[in-house]
């Protein structure tokens, strides 16, 4: 009776984790979406203003359209269209995030619609930049995990340009 009690319970947890496992959101779609939205600066998801950036010049925007993870916002230049999305998570609940994003930047750069680079600071820093077919910079992937027991310094990024952000950095 104990072993067949042990074994229900190990099945219900296993079955629990399974489920969970399985229920976790799938970002691909919803960076392709974000990647679509940068053609046009993200002016069509652009909502309302969360604060300002003196030493950028620029002022950080609610985008209207969500991955539904981290710390996500629209940054844009005060005097231009030039802008450009950023989400920030936790390393500790980025791994699904990451890894639907290599997938798709390895999708892409199968397709021959992207190309890719990844670069390291050697200090825990890693940087895979992803570049158009005309070589622009398209969008960012960025994680650090610094050995100095804490989290906080400890996260996974994606910065994705906006169009006007593209042209401005190819000149």
């Amino acid at each position: 009776m104990r072993n067949n009690l042990f074994l229900l319970s190990f099945t219900i947890l296993l079955t629990a984790f399974s489920w969970k496992a399985n229920a976790q959101k799938d970002y691909k779609p919803a960076l392709l979406l974000m990647l679509q939205y940068s053609d046009n600066d993200f002016k069509n998801i652009r909502g309302a203003k969360i604060s300002e950036e003196p030493e950028l010049e620029a002022a950080n925007y609610q985008p209207t359209e969500k991955l539904g993870i981290g710390t996500e916002m629209i940054i844009k230049a005060n005097t231009s269209d030039m802008a450009f999305y950023s989400c920030t998570v936790s390393i500790l609940e980025a791994h699904k995030l990451i890894a639907d994003a290599l997938e798709l930047a390895n999708d892409q750069a199968k397709k021959g619609t992207f190309t890719g680079e990844d670069l390291s600071d050697g200090k825990g820093k890693t940087v895979t930049v992803l570049k158009n077919k005309e070589g622009h910079e398209i969008m960012k992937l960025i994680s650090q995990y610094v050995k100095d027991d804490t989290d906080e310094n400890d996260f996974f990024a994606i910065v994705i340009y906006g169009k006007s952000v593209r042209a401005k950095m190819s000149e």
